[in-house]
């Protein structure tokens, strides 16, 4: 189940209307937790191999999936076999439109719906959001000179070292960069950091379009 629960989503009732979670061909209502039910969201991690040097990360969101597609346009044509009686939720035949006489008179509209989603790209995947896996800092120091950040700056990334006197107020300045990456070890520099009696930076870290 690679859905995402709308928030407040209501895991009690969701059985009675075939809507619950399902895991590895099972019910599994605690597939998500209560708190992913409230706010709507799944957490998902991931351990990359130790070999790994970056990744990536996308999430897509699909609208209408192939296979459900499929499922209404061999239900309406009368050609399904997915439906099974008893059902599940516990009436004693499935509901096959082909039974219908409302459906009996509509029945090109399951080719019609299939050839709407492949003729629209078949609902392709959108994407809804993206990272990418933080600087690989080697080493900091502080010297008369000022503050060094080393770090390994791989090709189609983009580093800038910015900074601030103060997390609760301010902007955040750039110190050093933008520097484009091409897989060598690099240094940021901040010279002036040695007239500062505190100060906070962070490694912005972005990949190329």
């Amino acid at each position: 189940d690679n859905r995402i629960p709308p928030k407040g989503f209501n895991a009690a009732a969701s059985t009675a209307r075939l809507a619950h979670p399902r895991k590895s061909g099972a019910d599994a209502l605690d597939y998500f937790s209560p708190s992913e039910y409230q706010g709507g969201y799944h957490d998902i991690h991931f351990t990359p191999p130790i070999t790994t040097a970056y990744w990536e990360a996308q999430l897509y969101y699909q609208s209408t999936s192939y296979e459900y597609i499929r499922f209404l346009r061999d239900e309406i044509n009368g050609s399904a076999d997915t439906l099974t009686s008893p059902t599940p939720s516990g009436e004693s035949a499935a509901y096959i439109a082909q039974t219908d006489a409302y459906f009996s008179t509509l029945k090109d509209w399951g080719e019609a719906i299939w050839e709407l989603w492949l003729h629209n790209g078949g609902a392709a995947p959108i994407e809804m959001t993206a990272t990418i896996s933080p600087p690989q800092i080697l080493q900091l120091h502080h010297e008369a000179d000022g503050f060094y950040i080393e770090l390994l700056a791989l090709s189609g990334r983009t580093y800038t070292l910015e900074a601030k006197n103060d997390l609760t107020s301010g902007d955040w300045i750039v110190i050093d960069g933008p520097i484009q990456g091409g897989g060598t070890v690099i240094t940021l520099i901040d010279e002036a950091s040695n007239s500062h009696t505190k100060r906070f930076y962070r490694l912005v870290n972005t990949a190329e379009e």
